[in-house]
């Protein structure tokens, strides 16, 4: 009966046409049916319109910057009992929506289902990237089939939601990643809006996807930028409350950096600065605020 459910997937995306080529010839090798695909081009300059023309996809235009934007903008059009979220670096297997139905089998309660996300590396992973820091964030976090615990959440690039569970909830758009930012956290606020209504999450392994991770994102710069941001989302969901825990954590912080660096142990080193730099972001997090207020007020 499941099967006979019409699902939408949606997938965003912003001036990766390259990218959005695969993850489209990805998806029309769905061993499903019927499904729609939405794709919502996030104001692309590149060549995203002409791609999309090229597959059975309803094509979107959101001219509002941002992720959050642009998946509210999606799920505004889907019309499926289910609505997919798959990135557009992203490769979906051929039972991926057989694998996502599954994990909403498991409860009446479960309105959200995530899978595995292998990295697909296309460079080879640089020799100070340890296991604790995090390439793809819910790179198959869970491991095992069932629900999520309810203090824990998922990200939205591999997942799947029961829409009639979504009413009233939607992607904050001061949150997740726009032109020149590395903000995020619209999809764990998402899960939580979720949990919010009585509502559970779910992890199906029968669910993944291959993650494309380019040279660029493997460098020490993209990676200070990406802790950084992660400590200012940290203070845009949580507030002052996080700002005062963290105000004297980057003292210990730089006294375990210097140790790790005199003491000659790279990785730890990488560590240790990758903390820091999440930490200096929440504490920046005020300032970061106040100048998204002025630029509001300014529009």
């Amino acid at each position: 009966m499941e099967e006979k459910e019409l699902v939408s997937i949606i997938v965003c995306t912003y001036n990766r046409c390259d990218h959005l080529k695969r993850t489209l010839e990805s998806l029309k090798q769905l061993r499903y049916s019927p499904v729609e695909i939405i794709v919502v081009d996030n104001n692309s300059t590149d060549e995203t319109e002409k791609v999309a023309s090229e597959f059975p996809v309803r094509y979107l235009k959101e001219l509002r910057p941002g992720v959050a934007h642009a998946r509210n903008c999606g799920l505004q059009a889907a019309t499926g009992t289910y609505v997919g979220f798959v990135d557009d670096d992203e490769t979906v297997i051929a039972e991926w929506v057989q694998g996502m139905l599954q994990g909403f089998a498991l409860s009446p309660d479960v309105a959200a289902v995530t899978g595995p996300v292998y990295p697909v590396y296309e460079v080879p992973l640089p020799r100070y990237l340890r296991d604790d820091i995090n390439v793809v964030p819910d790179e198959d976090r869970y491991k095992k089939f069932g629900l999520i615990p309810l203090n824990e959440t998922m990200g939205t690039g591999n997942s799947m939601f029961r829409r009639s569970a979504l009413e009233g909830i939607h992607f904050r758009t001061e949150l997740g990643r726009r032109q020149g930012s590395l903000l995020g956290g619209e999809d764990s606020d998402f899960i939580f809006q979720i949990y919010a209504k009585g509502y559970r999450a779910a992890y199906s392994p029968n669910a993944a996807v291959d993650h494309s991770i380019p040279k660029e994102r493997l460098s020490y710069a993209y990676f200070i930028r990406r802790y950084f941001f992660e400590g200012i989302t940290e203070y845009v969901r949580k507030g002052s409350t996080v700002f005062w825990r963290r105000l004297l954590k980057p003292i210990p912080g730089i006294l375990s950096l210097l140790l790790a660096l005199l003491t000659l142990q790279p990785t730890k080193s990488v560590t240790r600065l990758l903390r820091l730099c999440q930490t200096l972001g929440i504490l920046y997090g005020p300032l970061y605020m106040a100048k998204q207020q002025k630029l509001s007020e300014r529009k």
